[in-house]
This record gives structure tokens, sequence and C-alpha cells, in this order.
């Protein structure tokens, strides 16, 4: 089963799919070793900054340019 935050990742801007494929999870520019759990199994939207992230980088939808 997909998760919305799943999509929600898919639909983000800074999400990189190439990224993912060398590691055991999703990445993105905000966390280039693995989304975390956060994210992707409870639902976080990522809408602020978290702990540990590289900063400047927050869910922006990928059609907001």
């Amino acid at each position: 089963m997909t998760s919305t935050s799943q999509l929600i990742c898919l639909n983000c801007k800074h999400y990189d799919p190439n990224g993912s494929l060398d590691h055991d999870g999703w990445v993105c520019k905000a966390f280039p070793e693995g989304i975390p759990d956060e994210i992707i199994l409870e639902g976080n939207q990522h809408r602020k900054e978290l702990p540990g992230q590289v900063p400047g980088y927050v869910f922006k939808f990928v059609m907001d340019d």
C-alpha cells in the first residue's frame, strides 16, 4: 500500500529518484542519506525544517516554479 506521505515525496521538487537507487530508502536534497520514517511512514508533510536535515529545504510542489 502506498501512503499519502510517499505520494508527497514523489511530488516534491527536492525528491531525488536517482539517488534512491544508491540507498536503502528514499532520498532528497534535505535528506541525502535517506528520508526519515517521520515523513515516509508517519505522515509529516515536511512543511518545516526538521532536526538533522540539510538546511533550506522543505516540501515544495514540483509544479510551483
